[in-house]
């Protein structure tokens, strides 16, 4: 018998399968757990690849920052592969989006939010590693609805890569309004690719829509480096403005880098803001 037992509770699609709501059989405890068929992996030995990574990275950064979701364990039936992992109760940021006023949070929600991308990131990049496909659609919450409670954490590692220093990445994969400029243009692309996907992601939670918008891939990509028009009723503070300046360049090579990134001012705690260590602590708890 199983260790954990499915429900029929749909939460979402991954890379390989869906997700549904689970539960852990001694204890009781909710999991989210992402089914795959074993025949589609069968007719596909590069999804098989791809989903033994995608658990070898899992299994790698397990434990090793509160904003990356947690791999608790793997299961296997004759049909299906379970990858069992920590619920996130509060449902991924494009749909805390498309329930928000103007589809855009407040401007200490989005700061805190990106507080919170930003450590999962500094857990992937020390590892070396390209997660490729940042969206809210892959940042989950563990509070619904509740922007000053919940933590975001980094979902759906089925586009992970292992990049050593200095090298190129050429595999086009993620999604299109979230892509760096570069991925989009079929060339080589460094570590910074994520970065603009960071940038993106800012700048809607800021303002409700992408800076960059097009009918397919090749018009969105004519219409990267062109005017971004910023809401009337949206005042940006200028450290916000400052970070999405220095991710939402064209060009990788003049892009903000990782360290550059991590030390900007946007991410840093004001006086008297309590730190997000202890929020991670208490959440914990």
């Amino acid at each position: 018998m199983l260790k954990y037992e499915l429900s029929d509770e749909f939460l979402g699609k991954g890379q390989f399968g869906e997700v549904f709501k689970g539960r852990e059989r001694s204890t009781g405890k909710a999991v989210a757990i992402k089914v795959t068929s074993k025949r589609v992996l069968a007719g596909s030995p590069k999804k098989e690849q791809q989903l033994r990574q995608e658990v070898a990275l899992m299994r790698r950064l397990a434990g090793s920052c509160p904003h990356v979701v947690k791999l608790l364990d793997v299961e296997t039936t004759a049909e299906r592969v379970h990858l069992v992992l920590e619920l996130c109760a509060g449902g991924d940021l494009a749909r805390r989006l498309q329930r928000a006023p103007r589809r855009r949070l407040g401007p200490a929600a989005a700061r805190r939010y990106l507080r919170h991308l930003a450590a999962g990131l500094r857990a992937i990049w020390s590892a070396n590693l390209l997660h490729r496909d940042l969206k809210p659609q892959n940042l989950l919450l563990t509070h619904y609805d509740d922007d000053a409670r919940a933590l975001l954490k980094i979902a759906d590692f089925g586009f992970v890569r292992q990049l050593e220093e200095g090298a190129l990445a050429e595999t086009q994969c993620g999604s299109p309004l979230y892509m760096a400029p570069e991925i989009l243009d079929g060339k080589s692309y460094h570590a910074t690719c994520d970065l603009w996907s960071v940038g993106v992601i800012l700048f809607q939670m800021l303002t409700g829509s992408p800076p960059y918008k097009g009918k397919n891939a090749l018009d969105l990509r004519r219409n990267i480096g062109g005017r971004v028009i910023v809401p009337r009723d949206v005042q940006l503070s200028k450290d916000a403005i400052s970070l999405l300046k220095r991710l939402l360049v064209p060009d990788p090579l003049r892009r903000a880098g990782y360290e550059e990134f991590f030390a900007h001012s946007y991410l840093q705690e004001e006086d008297g803001e309590e730190k997000e260590g202890a929020d991670d602590q208490r959440e914990r708890g």
